[in-house]
């Protein structure tokens, strides 16, 4: 899922499909990541550059993503 460079500003009440692989939130507007995002077990590229995040997720490393 391509979001990248968009005014994205929150994700809170976004679902995402569990079978999704591929999720680049790069370049929005989110200052955070939400806690969705660590039960999509499929995920393999998440790309979280040029964001404004105000704290890193202590479940982040446990993805296992390069």
């Amino acid at each position: 899922m391509f979001l990248h460079n968009t005014p994205l500003q929150d994700l809170v009440g976004v679902s995402f499909p569990t079978s999704l692989g591929v999720l680049r939130l790069d370049h929005t507007k989110l200052t955070k990541i939400p806690p969705s995002i660590k039960n999509l077990k499929n995920l393999r590229y998440l790309d979280l550059s040029g964001l404004h995040l105000t704290e890193l997720p202590d479940w982040l490393p446990n993805l296992g993503l390069p």
